[in-house]
């Protein structure tokens, strides 16, 4: 094993970081892209160094709000900025002078991290969750606000780098207070919805998961913070992404945005939908629960506008126009395909 297999160059590093640093920016442009790929390719130790500081910033991340991890960031990026002002002083490009400063100060935490993070440290997290037909809107302290659906729940962890969220499941619309120096993130899964002032949605079901553009623009990132440059999606105003476990994410270049929100006005609209989804944002308002009682049955697609909680008027209308027919058992409604394969 060679020496660069064991420790990464210190000027490899620094600019694997630099790239990483520049890449999580609101100004990062489809050239700005197209350079980090040139750069990737040049040389496989570019992109060994690049995944590193992915996991560098992953690390990063999970301890940042422990005191001893605040006090050494403070002081990395203290000798960030003073690093960055002898450049400007010298007639350098400032933002190019910072941006290699912090990329070396992210560095100088990593690299200290083992001895100053302590086991078991809890995250100050806060919790707000709504149960079946209730909506909730949530204002943060930053003035952003989390409309909740029904049967939803998120979490939220704000530290002075970093605004974290984590939707575990259900639905939520975000309106994010700009704030270009600390990201406002959004975990879903195995994905995180990187914004710094924008609305968007986050609709959570089984198999899928749909990010909605409101206005604005957000960036889909895997969580670990690796992995190839292709996994990054950007989305701007009336764009969708459909995310699914395994599977590449596909783009819906436009949306009816009136759809994607209907729920914070009480109704639930589908489009040519599978029942197993329908019926799950059915029964976040439901308190007679419906359940599919046969395989068939999961095969049927469904459309129509109904009011969310009026369980009786959607058995009706899915009985009335398809092969569906529904029945009592004990406290919950099941629905089966009247079609035999």
């Amino acid at each position: 094993m060679s020496r660069d297999d064991l420790q990464l160059d210190d000027d490899l590093a620094t600019a694997a970081s630099r790239w990483r640093l520049r890449s999580q920016s609101v100004e990062w442009t489809v050239s700005d892209e197209h350079a980090l790929q040139d750069w990737l390719t040049a040389d496989p130790a570019h992109a060994r160094a690049f995944d590193q500081s992915g996991a560098a910033w992953s690390l990063v991340d999970t301890h940042a709000v422990t005191p001893e991890m605040m006090a050494l960031r403070r002081d990395a990026l203290e000798r960030a900025r003073s690093a960055a002002s002898r450049r400007w002083s010298a007639g350098g490009r400032g933002r190019t002078g910072f941006a290699i400063a912090a990329s070396v100060a992210l560095l100088l935490v990593v690299g200290g991290m083992a001895a100053v993070v302590p086991p078991g440290v809890l995250d100050g997290s806060e919790v707000y969750e709504t149960g079946v037909g209730e909506r909730r809107v949530v204002t943060l302290q930053d003035g952003s606000r989390v409309s909740l659906d029904a049967e939803t729940k998120v979490q939220v962890r704000y530290t002075e780098q970093q605004r974290n969220l984590t939707l575990s499941h259900g639905q939520a619309r975000f309106d994010v207070t700009r704030d270009p120096a600390r990201p406002f993130g959004v975990r879903m899964r195995d994905q995180i919805v990187v914004a710094t002032g924008t609305s968007f949605n986050i609709d959570l079901l089984e198999q899928e998961a749909f990010v909605t553009l409101i206005e604005g623009h957000v960036v889909l990132l895997p969580a670990t913070g690796g992995g190839p440059a292709e996994e990054r999606k950007e989305l701007q105003a009336g764009e969708q992404l459909v995310v699914a476990p395994d599977k590449p994410a596909v783009l819906v270049p436009k949306v009816d945005l009136d759809r994607a929100t209907a729920w914070q006005r009480g109704k639930l609209v589908f489009n040519d939908e599978r029942l197993p989804d329908v019926l799950l944002r059915v029964n976040r308002y439901a308190k007679t629960r419906v359940e599919l009682g046969d395989a068939e049955v999961q095969r049927v697609r469904v459309s129509g506008v109904f009011d969310a909680g009026d369980v009786a008027a959607f058995v009706e209308g899915v009985t009335s126009a398809l092969p569906v027919s529904a029945t009592r058992d004990g406290g919950k409604i099941v629905l089966r395909s009247r079609v035999r394969s």
